[in-house]
Formats: C-alpha cells, sequence, structure tokens
C-alpha cells in the first residue's frame, strides 16, 4: 500500500505517539463515564434511562460536568481521587481537544510540528474564538502521552475500587434484608422478596468485568441494553 498524503506530511514516530494519545484519550472519556454511572448506581437495565445514559456518554462538557458532581456520592478515600481526576480531566480538556482536532504539519523552515486549531470559551452572548498556531517538539509530545496514560491508569484504578465498593454495599443491603425477613414476624420470610434479591445479585454480581459492563452494539437504538 502506498503512502498516504499524511504519512508523506507528518514524521512516523509522531503518527504512533498521536495514535497512542487518541486511544488513550478515548478510553479515559469511556473509563470515566463508567465511573460516572457507577457513582450514581445508575439503572443500566431499562429503556427509561438509556437515552440519558448516551446524552451523557456523547457529551464532553456534561461527561465532566457529571464527573465532578459524583465526588460527593463517592466513599471519602476515592471521593478526593475522582475529585482530582475530574479537576486534571478538565484542566486537560483543551489540549485533548486540540490534539485531536487540530490539523498538524511539519514547519519545513524550521523542521518543528505545528497544530493548527480554533477553541471557543464561553456562552452566547459572550462567546469568544481563539486561533492556535502552537509549535510542538518531541519532549512535548511524549510528556502528553505520559500524562494522559497516567490519568487513564488512575480513572481504570478508581472505576475497580468502586465497583467493589459497589459491590460490597450491594452484599450489606442484601444482608439486612434477609435478616428482617428472617425474624418470627414474617411468616414465609424469603418467597415475597425473592425476586429482589436476585435482581440484587444481578446488579451488584455481574459475571463480565467492569471494563464491560455497558458495551453497546451498533447502530444504538432503544430497545437495547446496556449491558
Amino acid at each position: 500500500m502506498m503512502k498516504t498524503l499524511v504519512e508523506e506530511m507528518l514524521p512516523a514516530r509522531f503518527l504512533a505517539n498521536y495514535a497512542v494519545y487518541l486511544q488513550t484519550c478515548a478510553h479515559l472519556e469511556l473509563t470515566v463515564w463508567h465511573i460516572v454511572l457507577l457513582a450514581r448506581n445508575e439503572d443500566t437495565e431499562t429503556d427509561q434511562y438509556l437515552a440519558g445514559h448516551l446524552n451523557l456518554r456523547i457529551s464532553a462538557y456534561q461527561l465532566r460536568k457529571a464527573l465532578r458532581e459524583v465526588v460527593p456520592l463517592c466513599p471519602p478515600h476515592l471521593g478526593l481521587r475522582v475529585c482530582n481526576l475530574a479537576n486534571k480531566v478538565n484542566d486537560g480538556y483543551e489540549n485533548r481537544n486540540t490534539a485531536a482536532h487540530g490539523a498538524w504539519h511539519v514547519d519545513r523552515r524550521t523542521e518543528r510540528l505545528h497544530v493548527e486549531h480554533y477553541l471557543k470559551r464561553g456562552k452566547a452572548p459572550k462567546v469568544q474564538f481563539f486561533h492556535i498556531t502552537e509549535p510542538f517538539n518531541q519532549k512535548q509530545i511524549d510528556g502528553a502521552v505520559e500524562e494522559a496514560d497516567r490519568l487513564l491508569r488512575s480513572a481504570v484504578d478508581i472505576r475497580a475500587e468502586l465497583h467493589k465498593w459497589r459491590m460490597r454495599r450491594g452484599e450489606a443491603l442484601k444482608t439486612m434484608i434477609s435478616r428482617q425477613l428472617s425474624g418470627p414476624e414474617v411468616a414465609s420470610p424469603q418467597e415475597p422478596y425473592r425476586g429482589w434479591i436476585e435482581t440484587l445479585d444481578r446488579k451488584f454480581r455481574r459475571k463480565d468485568s467492569v471494563s464491560s459492563f455497558w458495551n453497546i452494539g451498533h447502530p444504538i437504538r432503544l430497545g437495547s441494553r446496556l449491558q
């Protein structure tokens, strides 16, 4: 296969770094979405909530806002980490946006990489637009990839810890219900609530890993499920 025009324009090392960076950022957004749904303990089984979950997933602004809002819903040891993650994700948004949507090229006079992009800040009627034409060196690019990787690793770890916390809370709730229902005042303790307890089992003890909680088929349509 012959080289594409972009391959002729940009160094191979940069293109490899760029691919890693974009995929790291994509997985970061997905993991942040998982964290928000876990912290909210959202229903991911019914159509009633599906559209709301997907609208959140495809809006970078709403996703960053939601990550801040779920901090109080987390246990203290995780809340601090989620808060720190939210700050870093928010602070780095314009960099990620520029990297993903900017047009990269090499200035042949200086042999330096440049990116050209436009950013918007503020809301109507006080919207401001900014034109970015920044030079970058390899050290800056390597640093951006490393920082994105650190954020993703932190987010994945938080997601796993949050999932464990939710499972423990589910087990505690099941135990409390079982104890209440096993008292002498209840003639048939388990039968009327068996469906409820089984639902808790499904909700807090899925067989699949947390990383595959919400695999969504294409095309997305109401009537499908967030698995």
